[in-house]
């Protein structure tokens, strides 16, 4: 119910009124048994095709299931390869649950780091836009409402009610495309002589661009030139083939 915004808990185990529902099935659970186990889920199936916030709300959700002493979580819908920081949160998620006391975000800036190399400040810039975004889009109440299946059915086309200018204006998604456009340029500087470490941190930026280019061809495919779309399309073929 409510923002995923807001955690299942607000770090103590108590009431938490956004997602009053799931919390009081919690408390009710862990009144009938002493091993609790929790079954949760990574994506938001009112619109799985839209990425999920948890970076707000995840060490307050670990925190909450120690405090209600649950034995095990188990979360579903976790992928390996996919856009939208799947990566990063699978390894945040195993982190908190390990420990609950991380700070989110200080995590989040050394994974990046880490994982990006010397694309790693126009990713983190790109992750912050991003974030931003979801934000400003869940804040609006409805994002997270479920919608009737059918909608999702376009003739034999899936997709998602939510991906909308409203949602993801021509301006954030330009902005976006100009940080993918300092991340490639980053990195082939630092790694001009270098081959496979090249490739290596080409494929982890190429698979969050895939996201953007997405967006381009989803939404502004009428604004984009003919050799600008085919472009595009072209990169969206060759990701797609690397990974998939």
């Amino acid at each position: 119910d409510g923002q995923r915004t807001t955690s299942y808990f607000n770090g103590t185990g108590e009431y938490s009124y956004s997602n009053g529902r799931v919390t009081k099935n919690i408390n009710a659970w862990t009144q009938l048994t002493d091993h609790f186990m929790m079954w949760s889920y990574a994506a938001q199936f009112g619109d799985a095709m839209v990425p999920v916030n948890i970076y707000d709300s995840l060490a307050a959700n670990a925190q909450g299931y120690v405090a209600k002493d649950v034995e095990v979580v188990f979360e579903e819908a976790y992928k390996t390869v996919l856009p939208n920081f799947e990566t990063m949160r699978n390894y945040l998620t195993a982190k908190a649950l390990y420990d609950g006391n991380i700070d989110t975000f200080a995590e989040v800036d050394a994974f990046i780091s880490a994982y990006y190399g010397p694309a790693a400040s126009a990713m983190e810039s790109y992750f912050d836009s991003f974030l931003a975004n979801l934000r400003a889009f869940e804040s609006k109440g409805d994002y997270y409402k479920s919608f009737n299946a059918a909608q999702f059915l376009n003739g034999d086309k899936y997709y998602s009610p939510a991906i909308i200018a409203d949602n993801y204006s021509k301006t954030y998604v330009d902005s976006c495309k100009a940080y993918f456009d300092t991340a490639y340029s980053a990195l082939s500087q630092a790694y001009a002589t270098d081959s496979a470490e090249y490739a290596t941190y080409k494929e982890r930026i190429d698979l969050e661009y895939l996201g953007v280019l997405y967006l381009y061809l989803e939404l502004y495919a009428d604004q984009l030139t003919q050799e600008q779309g085919a472009e595009m399309a072209q990169q969206v073929f060759n990701i797609v083939n690397t990974f998939f």
